[in-house]
């Protein structure tokens, strides 16, 4: 579900802090495309010399898992070096959604999406395994491309990666100044649930002619995938998303953490065997 939120002009001067991974040695891929024109493939590399166990889950949209080709085991030891691959089944329906690399210790990662288009060329476009966030930011380029005349197109995906809470995810936009750009969106996202959309269409016309950045706050860690191509055009390519510092200054953000505070003060009541009470009525 998606609200339409207003936003507050970023006035106030803050203590700013970045945001921490949610897990250590639990890594994400925000997005995993499987369909009848998509494919991915994922490497899982063991960057040190000691070997390190790890395990690939995989998360559907909808519940189950997105089918592998070969069928391989998604748990094992890599030893120092080692890279494990793995690439989605051919299928003719969609089964995309998300993944999570769990290791004994750390590991790089990435995946490849891979489009078979319609020209019958293939494309394709990466992006890193990486941590998961509160906060995460992440540059769009809404203009139009001069020499084929169309505007670039940005998809962007987000996922949930707390198991056992559902997220209030809350995003905006800024243009290359920082000034805020309309309207900002929320997003409600079961535990593990993940999501993919094309910017305007929840911006409308908004970023329309605009370069800027897309933030996105949460209660729950979260993680994200941004990828671009030109309107009309198979040819892919990724933007970066990193961890953000958010004003504390800022409506939406305060509204995120009380959320973010009361799952916490949920949890904790549950470890003593009693539960608080919801202490903000706007929560």
């Amino acid at each position: 579900m998606r609200t339409t939120v207003a936003l507050a002009a970023f006035t106030c001067v803050c203590l700013c802090a970045p945001a921490s991974p949610a897990i250590a040695n639990s890594q994400v891929l925000a997005h995993i495309a499987s369909d009848a024109e998509w494919t991915t493939q994922i490497f899982i590399t063991n960057p040190q010399l000691a070997s390190t166990s790890f395990t690939l889950m995989l998360h559907a949209d909808g519940g189950g898992t997105i089918e592998l080709a070969g069928n391989p085991a998604t748990s094992g030891t890599l030893k120092g070096y080692q890279t494990a691959v793995f690439q989605t089944a051919a299928v003719t329906q969609e089964n995309s959604g998300w993944a999570e690399v769990v290791s004994s210790a750390p590991v790089q990662g990435i995946a490849i999406f891979r489009r078979h288009a319609a020209d019958g060329n293939y494309y394709e476009g990466s992006v890193l395994l990486s941590d998961a966030w509160h906060a995460l930011i992440a540059p769009f380029d809404e203009t139009t491309f001069a020499p084929a005349g169309q505007p670039f197109v940005n998809g962007f995906a987000i996922s949930n990666v707390d198991p056992a809470n559902a997220s209030t995810v809350t995003c905006w936009a800024t243009d290359i100044s920082g000034s805020p750009l309309g309207q900002g969106f929320q997003i409600k996202l079961q535990a593990s649930q993940h999501t993919a959309f094309l910017l305007d269409s929840e911006f409308g016309t908004t970023l329309t002619g605009h370069q800027g950045s897309i933030v996105c706050a949460a209660n729950t860690a979260i993680a994200a995938v941004e990828i671009r191509s030109v309107f009309g055009n198979p040819m892919i390519s990724s933007m970066p998303v990193t961890s953000a510092m958010v004003e504390a200054g800022n409506v939406e953000w305060r509204k995120v953490r009380r959320q973010r505070d009361e799952l916490a003060r949920r949890r904790e009541g549950k470890k003593a065997g009693k539960w608080y009470a919801r202490e903000d009525s706007n929560l």
